[in-house]
């Protein structure tokens, strides 16, 4: 709710509180979206790196959305050199 302001003011840094303590007891959801928050520099600084540490154990506990981030990351060469391979390795392990 604080990430998209629905019934409380838009708090990009609550959010982050929220999804962090998700993170820590093991949510994919929670780490896939603290992957988002460093992809697009949504209430901290953008770093790709960052973002691909989240995604990746986001992935590694199960999130299909995070493989296809991490597919992402990699098609576009954001943080990491650009590698249409391992995007398409990414995108075919979250199901795509």
């Amino acid at each position: 709710m604080y990430e998209t302001g629905r019934g409380v003011p838009k708090n990009y840094a609550e959010a982050m509180h929220w999804y962090r303590r998700g993170a820590a007891r093991g949510n994919a959801y929670s780490m896939t979206r603290i992957g988002a928050f460093y992809e697009h520099g949504e209430g901290v600084p953008r770093n790709y790196a960052k973002a691909l540490q989240w995604y990746r154990k986001a992935a590694a506990a199960g999130s299909h959305a995070a493989m296809k981030l991490i597919s992402h990351l990699y098609a576009k060469g954001l943080g990491v050199p650009k590698d249409p391979a391992l995007a398409k390795k990414w995108l075919e392990r979250a199901g795509h």
